[in-house]
């Protein structure tokens, strides 16, 4: 289990915000209200920037965060202005994957 940071900055950073250090990969909208989980929505987003069918991520990605936690932030937050909490970010393999508050999920590639 990686640590997860949680920023106050409006949007998670990505390409130009980051500096223009990272390269955005993908870039999806997950609705905490809707059938989807926040695990499910984040491995199909991974699982197209690898080109790998979803069960195929090695690591799994159940393996690297705490989703239930991370869920429950995104839906307890979800309608907060400002929520107090606007994204949280994990490294996974060679990206990093935020998830904002207001369910966008953003994955970019490390620092280099």
């Amino acid at each position: 289990m990686q640590w997860v940071r949680m920023g106050r900055e409006q949007r998670a950073p990505d390409g130009p915000a980051a500096g223009g250090r990272r390269t955005l990969r993908h870039r999806s909208t997950f609705d905490p209200t809707g059938e989807e989980s926040l695990l499910g929505a984040v491995t199909d987003g991974l699982s197209e920037v690898v080109g790998t069918d979803p069960k195929s991520l090695d690591p799994p990605l159940a393996t690297v965060a705490a989703w239930e936690a991370l869920e429950r932030l995104v839906e307890r937050h979800a309608d907060a202005d400002p929520a107090p909490i606007h994204y949280v970010q994990f490294d996974y393999r060679e990206f990093v994957v935020a998830v904002s508050g207001d369910g966008e999920i953003v994955i970019y590639d490390a620092e280099q």
